[in-house]
């Protein structure tokens, strides 16, 4: 069963969807990049249809990010400018469905195409009963396994639009009935991939490894945690867990579709805990957890037994 929207004081605040983020070490500006931009994108429309309403994008020469109604002048523009623009940092590409009733909350579908500081972002939201998720999802892993992907998840989560970013700490909220939802949100992920040195976050935590947000239906994860890892081989074919090894990518799948880990409809779970096993060397580690994963939650005792739970909800 899907879960309801999430409401705090009576408003909306996030919503469920069918989920997929990916950082990737390469530029937007990149030919590549801008090759995957692009297809990423078409795939999205194609499946969003006639519920994508906004588009809005900036950097380069478009300074002020502004949401304009999706029509074959603003799409073809947009295509344009992904093609053409040196899409610097920052520089940022967002669809939206309608914010309309009742909910009155920008909703799936969702697509983010970003140049971040240090590497670019594709995130994805689509609606969690839509038709053909795991085409989709095989789709896009194409696309993503021709770049140097550093980590990613795909799997059934929770979607927070951009103008609901201050409610951050009300999450991770679903996860004591939706084991497999993934509540993480990418650029609160970001910091964690790699350590920056400069920063007094890791001068307080000289030993704290980076590592991958969450367990996701799809796991997606480049050399540098792969080479953290024992050999997955042992892995591949256990309880229905698969391993794909598609040009520079590793992408754990933990059964052959997208699953909430409903407790109350005893769904199995067991291969997402075998995964959440196999990958606790690359997990984030409990201070980034605290600090950062959904806010700065480390002086409250109850935040820290919630978020606690979150990251042993799988095992």
């Amino acid at each position: 069963m899907t879960p309801e929207p999430l409401f705090f004081e009576n408003e909306a605040f996030a919503l469920p969807a069918f989920r997929i983020f990916a950082f990737v070490d390469l530029p937007l500006a990149d030919p590549a990049m801008k090759a995957a931009a692009l297809r990423i994108m078409d795939l999205f429309l194609a499946v969003g249809g006639e519920q994508v309403a906004f588009v809005a994008r900036s950097g380069g020469r478009i300074k002020t990010l502004k949401p304009e109604p999706v029509t074959p002048e603003t799409l073809a523009e947009t295509r344009g400018w992904l093609a053409s623009d040196p899409l610097s940092w920052p520089s940022t590409l967002r669809f939206n469905g309608w914010p309309g009733a009742p909910l009155n909350i920008a909703s799936p579908p969702h697509l983010r195409i970003e140049q971040g500081a240090h590497e670019a972002l594709f995130q994805i939201e689509l609606d969690a009963q839509a038709p053909g998720l795991v085409a989709f999802a095989d789709a896009v892993g194409e696309v993503l396994a021709d770049l140097p992907v550093i980590c990613g998840a795909m799997g059934m989560g929770v979607y927070l639009p951009a103008a609901k970013s201050s409610l951050l700490g009300e999450l991770p909220r679903i996860f004591p009935r939706y084991r497999c939802a993934i509540e993480v949100q990418p650029e609160q992920a970001a910091m964690g991939l790699r350590r920056d040195e400069g920063m007094a976050f890791y001068r307080m935590f000289p030993d704290l490894l980076p590592g991958i947000a969450d367990i996701g239906w799809r796991t997606l994860l480049g050399r540098e945690f792969t080479d953290r890892l024992p050999d997955l081989g042992g892995l591949d074919g256990a309880g229905g867990i698969e391993i794909r090894r598609q040009g520079l990518v590793t992408t754990v799948c933990a059964g052959p579709q997208p699953i909430w880990g409903d407790v109350n409809r005893a769904e199995d779970i067991s291969t997402y805990r075998e995964v959440a096993r196999a990958l606790a060397p690359v997990r984030m580690q409990r201070d980034y957890v605290l600090r950062w994963l959904f806010g700065s939650n480390h002086d409250d005792p109850e935040a820290v037994d919630r978020l606690e739970a979150w990251q042993d909800r799988l095992g």
